[in-house]
């Protein structure tokens, strides 16, 4: 295990000031359009790309978490902050991999993912991949934090075992604080015990917006720094977003709880790792994390392609926008 020693979100930092990335409004960033894909079985899917594929030598795709939806102009300016970083060598592009409003899972899908499955939100992911111009002298990356790590998993697992999809496999997967790192006996049990880590490990959401210091991140969130009231507002208007999503489509919710409780992530990255076309992989925890515990990357079979790091943080250190571009980096450049 690696320690770290903060050198990519220092990177991540001095990037974005030399950039006055932090002082710009909104309207300054010129966020581009969302764009919808469609799934083999014409479900849409939403994603947006900051740079341009074409001339770009390196593609990330970040999957959003559990709840995000890419409509919310908070979440654009994390990715915009990403590119940022990045530079006009990379192309930095955002999907949601799941709309409980306009693409819901079937009957077949939800049995799938209380198991540990996640190829339906994978087979998302696959649908953008597809959309988009990518070369074959061009490198493809893929990251996500925490649900996002698990679904990346399984779509660089899916493109690395099925040959047949015609479309080409990831040559870096990037995952930090994934949750199916576990098999629980009882999985009602190991659902309840992921769904009070996600609550206990929430660590404070305002704190690292307001740390992250950005005129257009504030703007989104609708938080000022000069109201009494503000950080007791925008806790309540998160947790009612988070509730209004998870009751949106309860069987979604319920079925992803429980496919948490498995080791699906941990056997996948095993397997991956005894292939001889394993992508690069760069494993991430927190070190006070409930969610993703250390037996789940120290326990990983070690081998050439596989780095395991630790951090410092709880569950939510993701929402931190400094930190989060760190993780950008460190998955472009290590």
């Amino acid at each position: 295990m690696q320690a770290f020693a903060n050198e990519f979100t220092v990177m991540a930092q001095q990037r974005l000031d030399a950039a006055n990335f932090r002082t710009r409004s909104l309207v300054e960033l010129n966020l581009p359009l969302i764009q919808v894909a469609e799934t083999v079985d014409n479900k849409p899917v939403e994603f947006q790309v900051y740079g341009d594929p074409n001339s770009a030598r390196i593609i990330v795709i970040e999957p959003l978490p559990y709840s995000v939806r890419l409509s919310d102009e908070s979440q654009q300016v994390h990715l915009a902050a990403k590119q940022e970083v990045l530079g006009e060598e990379y192309c930095m592009v955002g999907v949601q991999p799941y709309d409980p409003k306009k693409a819901r899972y079937s009957f077949k899908e939800l049995i799938k993912i209380s198991k540990g499955d996640s190829r339906p939100m994978a087979e998302r992911i696959l649908a953008v991949i597809g959309m988009l111009p990518i070369r074959d002298d061009q490198e493809l990356i893929l990251q996500g934090y925490s649900l996002a790590g698990d679904i990346s998993i399984e779509t660089a697992n899916l493109l690395l075992t099925d040959k047949n999809r015609g479309i080409r496999r990831v040559d870096r997967l990037h995952v930090t604080e994934y949750a199916r790192g576990k098999k629980y006996q009882h999985k009602l049990v190991g659902a309840i015990t992921v769904a009070m880590a996600f609550n206990n490990s929430g660590g404070d959401l305002f704190s690292s917006i307001v740390a992250g210091d950005a005129r257009a991140l504030l703007e989104a969130t609708g938080i000022d720094p000069m109201d009494s009231k503000a950080e007791k507002k925008h806790k309540s208007k998160v947790m009612w977003g988070v509730l209004a999503y998870a009751f949106s489509d309860m069987p979604a919710t319920a079925a992803g709880f429980l496919g948490a409780a498995t080791s699906t992530s941990f056997d996948q990255l095993n397997d991956m790792g005894a292939s001889s076309s394993s992508p690069l992989i760069r494993a991430l925890r927190m070190d006070r994390s409930l969610i993703c515990l250390p037996p789940f990357t120290d326990s990983l079979t070690p081998h050439d392609k596989l780095k395991t790091f630790v951090e410092p943080g709880d569950h939510a250190t993701g929402n931190d926008l400094i930190r989060e571009t760190g993780f950008t980096l460190r998955a472009a450049l290590s």
